[in-house]
């Protein structure tokens, strides 16, 4: 009787197990981070309320390398949020992108392919029309997610000091955020969504080339942004003390 009960206790603690171990292998994969901003930005008109840019701090260039538009091409994985894939889907070069930079190991031949994308005058021009959004005129997701893609692209483009191309990169950062590309017609969601745009373009442009951000905020003096890059520069500074006071307590 008492082995009967042992085998019954020992069943159920395999059973348990096997459980775990499934729900531990198979469990769904968490959302990549920018898969979708929390939506309680602010308008450009009112900065003190936007959200905090989604990093304060980014490496250097990750590597990957530049596949040709082959039908061999990467596609998303299917561990990646399914707003992500869509947009990756529906835009080659970004999921290009995408999956270039989330090699872990990069060969140098992958390094020089992903340096190709990041100072290729076409991939920069694209990223600047999707940032103004001047055929967006509702809020979408999609959009929103695209948009974020493309602030990753310019930042990474950014950090790369050895970019031939940096000049334009710059200027072409410098546009997307003096641009007055938030229409008054513009819904809340679609004007909060872009003002996230510029918030996250000059943190980080605040990170990777302070004096370039001062530059830019000269050239704000008087226009519709300079509140918000006002506001942005403050909490990046706040943020910085904060992270530094926990290094060294």
């Amino acid at each position: 009787m008492q082995r009967t009960h042992f085998r019954k206790c020992l069943f159920w603690l395999l059973l348990g197990a096997l459980c775990a171990l499934g729900w531990f292998f198979f469990r769904p994969a968490p959302a990549p981070e920018g898969a979708a901003r929390v939506n309680d930005d602010a308008a450009i008109s009112s900065p003190d309320t936007i959200a905090r840019p989604r990093s304060a701090q980014r490496s250097a260039p990750r590597g990957g390398p530049r596949l040709a538009a082959t039908p061999d091409r990467p596609t998303p994985s299917d561990r990646i949020h399914p707003l992500m894939e869509r947009v990756l889907n529906d835009h080659p070069e970004l999921s290009q992108y995408h999956w270039l930079t989330r090699k872990v190991l990069p060969t140098a031949d992958q390094r020089r392919m992903l340096e190709e994308m990041l100072s290729d005058p076409e991939m920069i021009q694209t990223a600047k029309m999707d940032l103004l959004a001047s055929s967006e005129t509702v809020y979408t997701r999609e959009e929103e997610a695209k948009r974020m893609l493309q602030v990753e692209f310019l930042t990474d483009a950014m950090a790369w000091s050895e970019n031939p191309e940096l000049e334009t990169v710059f200027e072409t950062i410098e546009d997307v955020l003096l641009a007055e590309n938030i229409s008054a017609d513009a819904s809340e969601e679609l004007a909060q969504s872009l003002a996230g745009d510029k918030m996250d373009l000059y943190t980080q442009v605040m990170h990777s080339a302070p004096e370039r951000a001062k530059t830019i905020a000269e050239h704000a003096s008087g226009k519709p942004v300079e509140p918000l890059l006002s506001y942005s520069s403050n909490w990046y500074t706040r943020e910085m003390l904060a992270m530094r006071a926990d290094e060294h307590p």
